[in-house]
């Protein structure tokens, strides 16, 4: 009799556990499947290498489909490559201008396209190191000389008061306050332009997309 009841109470134990069990492996396997992180193949993808998330990929994809900015043969954006002046110039030239203008200018030929900008008053070739990589500073100005003399804007006269800033002289303090003011260029900080910091393709789309929908 005593037999009977011990293999009863084990049978139940065994039974108890084994309910148990599975409930607590679907409340962990149901928890599992909340904080589950997609899959990489999962994020939807404007280029191969810019997912639809990415903040700048708006101002990517408006520039890509007027053939302002480009994707490469396989493609990818390459957002976090830097831009040099040569770059930046012929992105500038096709975002300011009417193709007819450029039409006859073959793939990369950056110095033609800076010689374009320089018939509009935007640049002087002789001062440009197309292969150099462009810094903020540059991108404010040349951008503020291209909305001045491109687009006829009458001048923003902007106080300019970047503590980072004293190297600069008196008229490109002006014509980084004018892309400023213009909402060309968003700052994080209201103390300091970092000027010399080299920009990214990503940063260049989000700057000339402002540029263009100004």
């Amino acid at each position: 009799m005593k037999k009977k009841y011990i293999v009863i109470i084990i049978i139940s134990i065994l039974i108890i556990f084994t309910i148990g069990g599975f409930f607590a492996f679907n409340y962990f396997k149901s928890r599992d499947e909340v904080i589950e992180i997609p899959e990489e193949d999962d994020i939807e993808m404007l280029f191969n290498d810019v997912p639809i998330s990415n903040e700048a990929s708006t101002a990517i994809d408006f520039l890509v489909q007027r053939d302002i900015m480009s994707v490469s043969g396989d493609e990818k954006f390459y957002p976090d490559n830097k831009v040099t002046n040569g770059e930046f110039i012929k992105i500038l030239a096709k975002a300011s201008l009417s193709s007819a203008n450029y039409k006859d200018i073959s793939g990369d030929d950056y110095l033609k396209y800076a010689e374009l900008l320089e018939k509009n008053n935007v640049l002087k070739v002789s001062e440009i190191n197309i292969d150099d990589l462009i810094t903020k500073k540059d991108v404010a100005i040349l951008l503020a000389k291209a909305d001045l003399k491109i687009k006829n804007q009458n001048q923003v006269f902007t106080n300019v008061n970047f503590s980072d800033l004293k190297g600069v002289d008196e008229i490109g303090q002006t014509l980084i306050g004018h892309s400023v003011e213009r909402g060309f260029i968003l700052l994080n900080n209201e103390r300091t332009f970092n000027p010399n910091i080299n920009m990214t393709r990503a940063d260049i789309a989000n700057i000339i997309y402002l540029f263009i929908n100004s």
